[in-house]
Order: structure tokens, then C-alpha cells, then sequence
């Protein structure tokens, strides 16, 4: 393979000399080749729908009393369930082929005239002001300058924001100024890329006739189509790269942290375990380059990626291809053509190279109903700890989908996958048991059909059960952020609230199960911890009591709340030493159940005390009433270890 450089005549990057699948490929482990299915070879065997009225819906709606075997999705959406399910990243080939590819509309010139035909100054707001979170760039249009590139003054000139994966920094050209100058390769015009563009009225119209439902954005198998539309967001967006944009990390000069810019391509995970799907619309000579990553994998990802000094749920960080090899985990790499559908699992990770002069796809993302057991699991918690806020609202998407079944209309259709959806939302019920006697009275919200509850503090969607300061009346905390030790400065003053009663998840619970025509399995006691509402109504319980104890560990006399003690010693462990000393999370030694052994009693305990016969000297306690600076660089632990509320109210 021919290594990848940088012409060095100026410090601008240039284009790489030679970067090929083949050559990766040949190199055997870690690079693996993408699976690869033609749309075509599909329609044949299974009868693949482009449109979303081919087939009929492709679920039942609720007139009749349970699912039958004839009346369960069939075809492509068992087929792409399977592939997901298998967790390996796959492409769809030969969308090109099909007669519904229309390569005048297809094209960064159907792009250009589609996008300027009318002035999308109004459309931009009105996008970004509707989102309830930011993506990484939005489109920004002039209104105000109409000057056209061939002197018609009817068609509005849109300036759009460009980013340069070289410095990290925003250039302003218009869209058809950026493609000439992108086609013609000029060195000022490389390593740029134009991201997240709203795509125009007849590119999504075409994608609806061209790509199967399962697959669309708000099709068959989307959970964002059941959110209420104050939380619902248009995620199909237009790419367009030019020569070598995502490529930053080849040259030498310019090696820097991914974690100072943020909004910069490179390997990162799909936001909030939802499916990603790029769909190549027009390309140069030279492919565009995919490497994803597999869902088995994950682990050995999160390692790699921390060995680097980036946060594996919420950094971007380029790779080249040296530091690729030295991977222990499986890469699957393929050339990117025209026509093509790339398709990333939930919780895989990915990254794209533009290798050609100018690249133009669509991007989306779907909540398919194996996101949710992936995002609840695996993305939540980390996503809590960093309070970085879950965009998709997987917990929000669950319930809205579930609360459907108890509508009036009996055409609506039924979420897709009603057993699993079934499954985690009773599972998401029973975390939020209280299994003894509330502190206080739980209050019932009444939440407007134009807004939805957000955690104050680590922004995540809240669907039930939380908790309210009755002093700030309007700061609302998820009961993970409470266990954690997060609140306002009243940790006194929280109540309980909740936005669905009880009853109704009941009735949910049991309407799903009559439209299965079955029951499902009780699998509460697998899980030996205690739930979270009854771990959090402990938690408040336990702040009545002013009563402090001397830590074990630290020396230092806490309130009895914030800490643990054993029950065969006595020993008292507060909460941050035990996160600092032996990586125990306070939100799970609160909800084990039955009898805490402390680190003492199973002997690997490394305090002093345990180790020296002399007791400590004041000079020489490990830690003091001074503030300890947290291990994280970003400061977002959680508030039992650090306080971290400071910080996250000047982000």
C-alpha cells in the first residue's frame, strides 16, 4: 500500500497519492470487507417495496384482537432486522440502477437549483429554532444577496457554512461557488466539506420512491415518527465533501486533539445508537472510503479509543490507516460508489474519507427498535455521567411509541417489534417502582402536547418519574442524576413527580400483551438490584438524617448520606472515595441489595490504615476539604466524586 502524504509546498493539505480498499484489505487483520447486497438480487428474492404505499402498511393496525403469524412483517423488514440484529455494517448496492433514479435531480447541480429556487433564510430559522439540540452545522442563508451566478437576480445566492478539517475553522462561499471550485481540485478548496444541509423538497420526494420504507427517515420501522412533534426533527441532510476533507490527521503539522473541535469528521459512534445511513449521489473518480466497526466490538472500541485520549461515547477522533492496523477488534473498510447504501448498526462506530475531488450523499439516521436496547443499556448511562443529552430521547421514543396502543384512532398503525418494545418498556416501569412508601406525595405533571421534561442537569428526556425542587419550582433532575448526587443547592427540597400514572402503564402493559395474544415472561428477577425509584426514595430518605460519620478511607467526617457502611464491619466508605480508590459507582453500591461488604472485609482495601500499624497524621491524609480537581479534563463526573454543577452551567 502506498502510504498516504501531504504535498508540502504550503501548509494547505492536499490530495493523498493512493488510498484503496484492495490495499487495506490486503493486509489482512484488523481490515475486513463490508458486506455487500444488491437492491436488485433483494426485489427478486423478497420482494423489496420503493415506496411507501407499494405494499400497504406493512403492520397491523389495532381492529383486531392480536398479531397473527400471516400479520408480522415480512420480506425486507425481517431481512434488515437480521442484518442489524448481526451487528455488522452492510451495504445495499445498485440503487443507480433502479428506474426511480433520476441522476438530473440526483446530482450537486439538482442540489444547487433545488436548494436556491427559493429563499431558505425563513426555512433555516425555522429549522433551527424547532430542533430541540443542535447538529454539528446548520445551514445558513443570505436572503438579502440575490445576485445569482449567471446575473439572475430571481434566484437568491445562499451562503452556506464550510468547514476546514485542516484548521477546524467556518469559510462562507456559496454552494455553487464551493462545487466549481471542488471539481477543479485548487489547493485552497481541499480538506473542506459542506455538512448537514437541509435536503430539498425533491430529493426527499425521490427518496421516498427510491429506498424501501424500512429504511426511510419516519418510515416503517422509525420510532422518531411517534414523538410528539415539539421533539421530532428532520435528520436527512446533504453532505458534500471536497478532496481529502476528513483526512486531517495525515499531515504531520497539524496533528491536534479531535476533542478541541468537536464538530470535526472522524471515527465516532452513531448518536445515540441510532442506525446511520449515508447514500452516495454523486461521486468523482475516485471512491468515497467507509471503515465501521461491529457491535460485538464495543468494548475493545471504548479501550481503543480511551488509549487515545478521546471519550469513545462522545468524541470524533481521524485515524489513519498506521494507527488502524494496531486495532485488536475487526474494521470493515469499502469503497463508497454512486448508488450506494451504507448502513451502520446501532452502537457501531464509523468514519468517512472523501478520496475523490467532490463527493455529494444524503445522511440520516433511524430509531430502529434494536436501538433502544442497545441506547437504554449501553448509551444512557455513559451519556448521563458526561451529561451529554441522549438526541434521539430513546426512553421519550419508547413510551410514545408504547402510549400509542391506548389511541382512539383503529386504523393507526402498531410500533414495529411490539414484543421487544413490550419488553423494555415494562422493564422501564419497573426501574421506576417504588416497592416501599414514597417520601413524599407523588405529584402528577401535566405536560402540553408543544413541550416535553428534560433533566436540568444532564439534559436527558424525562418520561415519568422524576423529581421537583419545591424551592426552584421549575428545576426538574432524572432520578439517575439524584441517586448520582446531582441536584440544586436545596438537596433538601425535591418531591416526587411523575408524567404518566401508574394505571396507565398498566393498561399499556396489558393492551401489548392482548394485541400479541400472549404474555410476556416476568424477567424482573434477574436483575438482583434494587430499582431505581426505590433506590432514589431511599436516597431521600436517608438526606432527612443529619448524622455524620468518619470515612474510612478518606478520614474525613461525612454526612451519612453520602456514603455506604458495611454490613458485617460497620466500616463507613463515602461515595467519592470509593469511585476514586476502586471504580465503584455510588448509583450502584445504593442499589445493591442484601448485605454491602466493604473493600476492607474482602481484604483489598489500599488505605493506610489497612496497610501500616501507625494511624494517620493530619499532614498526611489522602484528602482534604479542599476542592479535588476531577480526573476527567471536561469535569463531568459524577457530583458524589466532584462538584460538577458549576461546570456544567458555564459550558
Amino acid at each position: 500500500m502506498t502510504a498516504p502524504h501531504a504535498v508540502e509546498t504550503t501548509n494547505t493539505p492536499s490530495a493523498l497519492i493512493s488510498l484503496r480498499a484492495a490495499d487495506l484489505l490486503a493486509l489482512g487483520k484488523p481490515f475486513v470487507e463490508f458486506p455487500r447486497y444488491s437492491i436488485l438480487d433483494l426485489q427478486r428474492a423478497i420482494g423489496v417495496s420503493n415506496a411507501v404505499g407499494g405494499r400497504g402498511s406493512a403492520y397491523p393496525n389495532r381492529t383486531g384482537n392480536h398479531v397473527s403469524a400471516n400479520d408480522r412483517p415480512t420480506g425486507f423488514a425481517d431481512w434488515l432486522s437480521e442484518k442489524l440484529q448481526a451487528g455488522h455494517p452492510f451495504v445495499i448496492q445498485d440503487f443507480e440502477k433502479l428506474p426511480q433514479w433520476d441522476r438530473r435531480i440526483f446530482s450537486i447541480e439538482g442540489l444547487i437549483e433545488h436548494s436556491t429556487k427559493k429563499s431558505m433564510a425563513l426555512e433555516a430559522l425555522d429549522l433551527f429554532f424547532s430542533v430541540p439540540w443542535r447538529f454539528w452545522s446548520l445551514l445558513a442563508c443570505n436572503d438579502s444577496q440575490t445576485a445569482s451566478r449567471k446575473g439572475d437576480s430571481s434566484v437568491p445566492r445562499c451562503h452556506i457554512p464550510i468547514r476546514n478539517c485542516s484548521t477546524g475553522r467556518d469559510l462562507n462561499f456559496t454552494l455553487r461557488k464551493f462545487a466549481d471550485a471542488a471539481r477543479q481540485s485548487y489547493r485552497e478548496f481541499k480538506n473542506l466539506y459542506a455538512r448537514d444541509l437541509p435536503c430539498p423538497e425533491a430529493w426527499l420526494e425521490l427518496c421516498r420512491k427510491l429506498l424501501p420504507p424500512e429504511v426511510q427517515w419516519a418510515g416503517r420501522l422509525d420510532l422518531f415518527q411517534w414523538l410528539p412533534p415539539c421533539a421530532r426533527s428532520e435528520v436527512m441532510m446533504a453532505y458534500i465533501g471536497s478532496e481529502g476533507s476528513s483526512l486531517v490527521a495525515f499531515i504531520p503539522e497539524l496533528q491536534f486533539s479531535t476533542a478541541n473541535i468537536p464538530d470535526r469528521s472522524g471515527f465516532h459512534r452513531c448518536f445515540s445508537s441510532t442506525v446511520a445511513l449515508n447514500l452516495l449521489i454523486e461521486g468523482s473518480n475516485r471512491p468515497v472510503l467507509c471503515f465501521g466497526t461491529d457491535f460485538e466490538s464495543q468494548t475493545k472500541y471504548d479501550t481503543f479509543m480511551a488509549s487515545r485520549g478521546a471519550s469513545p461515547h462522545v468524541d470524533w477522533l481521524n485515524l489513519d490507516p498506521e494507527e488502524l492496523k494496531h486495532a485488536d477488534f475487526p474494521l470493515y473498510v469499502h469503497e463508497q460508489k454512486a448508488g450506494d447504501l451504507v448502513v451502520f448498526p446501532p452502537a457501531t462506530a464509523h468514519q468517512v474519507w472523501n478520496l475523490g475531488s467532490v463527493a455529494t450523499k444524503i445522511v440520516w439516521n433511524i430509531l430502529h427498535p434494536l436501538s433502544l436496547e442497545a441506547g437504554l443499556v449501553y448509551v444512557q448511562p455513559p451519556f448521563n455521567r458526561l451529561c451529554h443529552p441522549d438526541v434521539a430521547q430513546s426512553n421519550l421514543s419508547l413510551a410514545c411509541a408504547m402510549l400509542s396502543l391506548l389511541g382512539d384512532d383503529p386504523k393507526a398503525p402498531i410500533p414495529p417489534d411490539l414484543h421487544l418494545l413490550t419488553r423494555l418498556f415494562r422493564q422501564m416501569v419497573q426501574e421506576e417502582m417504588i416497592t416501599d412508601e414514597p417520601v413524599t406525595s407523588i405529584t402528577l405533571v401535566r405536560v402540553p402536547k408543544t413541550a416535553i421534561v428534560t433533566c436540568d442537569f444532564c439534559s436527558t428526556a424525562i418520561w415519568n418519574r422524576h423529581l421537583r425542587c419545591s424551592e426552584c419550582e421549575d428545576f426538574d433532575l432524572c432520578l439517575l442524576c439524584f441517586l448520582n448526587g446531582r441536584s440544586c443547592e436545596h438537596i433538601r427540597s425535591y418531591s416526587w413527580a411523575e408524567i404518566v400514572p401508574e394505571e396507565t402503564c398498566a393498561r399499556v402493559l396489558d393492551r401489548a400483551q392482548q394485541i400479541l395474544g400472549y404474555k410476556l415472561d416476568d424477567s424482573q428477577a434477574s436483575d438482583r438490584r434494587k430499582p431505581l425509584g426505590t433506590a432514589v426514595n431511599d436516597l431521600m430518605r436517608a438526606k432527612q438524617n443529619t448524622l455524620s460519620r468518619l470515612c474510612h478511607l478518606c478520614r474525613i467526617d461525612h454526612l451519612e448520606w453520602k456514603g455506604r457502611r458495611c454490613d458485617r464491619c460497620a466500616a463507613f466508605f463515602c461515595f467519592r472515595g470509593l469511585y476514586r480508590h476502586f471504580d465503584m459507582n455510588s448509583a450502584d453500591v445504593m442499589r445493591h441489595a442484601g448485605l454491602w461488604i466493604c473493600p476492607k472485609c474482602l481484604e483489598n482495601c489500599n488505605c493506610r490504615c489497612c496497610h501500616f500499624p501507625s494511624a494517620y497524621v493530619k499532614a498526611e491524609k489522602p484528602a482534604s476539604k479542599r476542592r479535588v480537581k476531577p480526573a476527567d479534563a471536561r469535569g463531568k463526573i459524577m457530583g458524589f466524586t466532584d462538584n460538577v454543577f458549576d461546570q456544567k452551567r458555564v459550558r
